[in-house]
């Protein structure tokens, strides 16, 4: 299913599964979403502002770009998702994620915390 570019603001989503869907450029600014899973959704560059997701998990999802500003993220799940460029990493405060999907995503992730990160062999 293709919903690239919708715009779902102020929705409210419960027990929802979204499977194989673009979402890409999707917003979800100040959307509640609770017991939502997205599996293999590509979700490039979609809105989470001000949303509000408890218990939600996202599994294979491409989430390069996502914009998270005063996103909260309750008892969530991250399996296996592209987490490149996106805005406000520290959003993601309240989630978890196995620890090699954490190391993939380690630049992200440290960016996130204000740690630079050197090269390896430099001293």
């Amino acid at each position: 299913m293709r919903l690239t570019g919708i715009e779902l603001a102020n929705a409210r989503l419960e027990d929802v599964t979204v499977r194989g869907c673009r979402l890409d450029l999707a917003s979800l600014r100040v959307a509640r979403l609770a017991r939502v899973r997205f599996e293999s959704c590509a979700m490039t560059e979609i809105d989470l502002q001000d949303g509000a997701l408890e218990s939600v998990e996202m599994v294979d999802c491409d989430l390069t770009g996502a914009r998270l500003a005063s996103a909260a993220f309750a008892n969530c799940t991250l399996r296996r998702c592209r987490l490149a460029a996106i805005v406000n990493p520290e959003r993601l405060a309240g989630a978890r994620m196995p620890i090699s999907d954490a190391l993939a995503a380690v630049e992200t992730l440290a960016a996130a915390a204000g740690i630079g990160l050197l090269p390896e062999g430099d001293a």
